[in-house]
């Protein structure tokens, strides 16, 4: 949950961290509206470390980033309202700060975890062992933690927070994901609601 002092400050600032964008395709008179929120601009980010089993350069090594998350919707261009913009970074925030200073550790593929007094110890599918504190770990069901494959579990949970939300949803058509690696790269991720 934010603080009080941290939501004023984010609602404060709406107006000059949203922007409305609509798209006009004017051969067909095809238009989509489209609301953002821009994780960067916000502090939506959390910082992680993982690695990935039988990869290249380091990667089979654990290691960090920094990842920011930028979330849009869509829908149609006579849509009067598609989302709260307070309860989208709401969303964002929440998930940042879940997996913000934690171990990413996948359970699926041929990756074993276990669990005893407080510890976990995990063996990846190319067989290294690691040892750390279950606090320190966020498990995910995923046979790597990639950041295509991360930023494809990220839209699954804002997709889900969006929809057990309790704000009418039938106007949006569409959820896209920036899944930001660093300042210079990252994945996108598209989705009907």
């Amino acid at each position: 949950m934010l603080s009080r002092r941290i939501r004023n400050h984010l609602l404060d600032s709406i107006q000059n961290l949203i922007k409305l964008k609509v798209l006009r395709t004017a051969a067909t008179d095809v238009s989509e509206l489209s609301i953002f929120v821009d994780g960067r601009k916000i502090a939506a980010r959390f910082h992680v470390a993982h690695r990935i089993s039988n990869a290249g350069y380091g990667l089979d090594r654990l290691h960090g980033h920094t990842y920011e998350i930028r979330l849009n919707l869509s829908g149609s261009r006579d849509a009067a309202f598609l989302f709260p913009f307070e309860e989208m970074m709401a969303i964002m925030s929440e998930l940042a700060t879940s997996l913000n200073n934690k171990v990413l550790l996948p359970v699926q593929g041929g990756n074993v975890v276990k669990t005893d007094d407080g510890s976990i110890t995990f063996v990846s599918a190319d067989g290294r062992r690691y040892m750390f504190p279950k606090g320190d770990v966020v498990t995910l069901p995923l046979s790597e933690v990639t950041a295509e494959a991360l930023a494809n579990y990220i839209l699954g949970e804002i997709r889900g927070k969006i929809k057990r939300s309790g704000v009418k949803t039938d106007s949006i058509t569409g959820v896209e994901l920036t899944l930001w690696e660093g300042n210079e790269r990252g994945v996108e991720v598209r989705s009907t609601l």
